[in-house]
């Protein structure tokens, strides 16, 4: 499988984004089109900014993200007001990035599991999100 990684919203991090399954879709206008219309979860992967092009791991998480059909958001930012950048992100251009605004997860590092943890909280207090536990991966 197909797995992109690019770096997302003006350098705000690094995505890993494997390729999606294509539906059948009547576009207004246009008719049957056939488009990349099958979204899937997405993890933000909180790791301090280490993944980026030359990650020494990202052939693995490559391999992880098309296995398991997960788009990974792994963004720069070392505080939570960064990290919740690329969750508004998520939240508005969910279309576009072709994944579920509503199945977001965090996953973090064994070193960032704290920070990780702190955006959570952010997330649920500030924003009402409901997200399941921090996973260290």
């Amino acid at each position: 499988m197909k797995v992109e990684t690019y770096e997302y919203k003006d350098g705000l991090g690094y995505a890993v984004d494997p390729e999606s399954d294509t539906k059948q879709r009547t576009v207004i206008l246009l008719g049957l089109q056939t488009v990349k219309c099958n979204p899937r979860p997405v993890v933000i992967y909180v790791t301090g900014g280490k993944v980026k092009a030359d990650y020494e791991g990202l052939e693995e998480l490559k391999q992880y993200a098309g296995d398991n059909k997960l788009v990974f958001l792994c963004p720069y930012a070392t505080d939570v007001d960064g990290l919740v950048e690329t969750y508004e992100y998520v939240e508005k251009e969910h279309l576009d990035l072709n994944v579920k605004a509503d199945e977001v997860s965090i996953r973090a590092t064994k070193d960032c599991e704290g920070l990780a943890e702190d955006f959570k909280e952010y997330l649920e207090d500030e924003l009402d999100a409901e997200l399941d536990d921090v996973t260290v991966f």
